[in-house]
């Protein structure tokens, strides 16, 4: 069954600069509540590190955090 969500908030400062399509995705990823967003277009990982304060979503390079997950893994054992 599929959910209908609707987006009825945009902060634009923190949207602004990204494509209709990246803003959206964040948009989604911050409604639906994700621990955190794992995009690869490097211009969106760039401007949402930059308002990262604003965001609610943790948004984070896969391989950064794969790498990360990993290593933390590997400590416990």
């Amino acid at each position: 069954m599929h959910k209908k969500l609707t987006i009825t908030t945009l902060d634009e400062t923190v949207y602004e600069g990204l494509h209709s399509d990246d803003a959206r995705h964040l948009a989604c990823a911050e409604q639906a509540r994700l621990d955190i967003f794992l995009p690869t277009d490097d211009h969106m990982l760039r401007l949402a590190t930059r308002h990262a304060a604003r965001l609610q979503v943790r948004v984070a390079n896969p391989l950064t955090w794969l790498l990360g997950v990993t290593e933390s893994c590997i400590r416990r054992q």
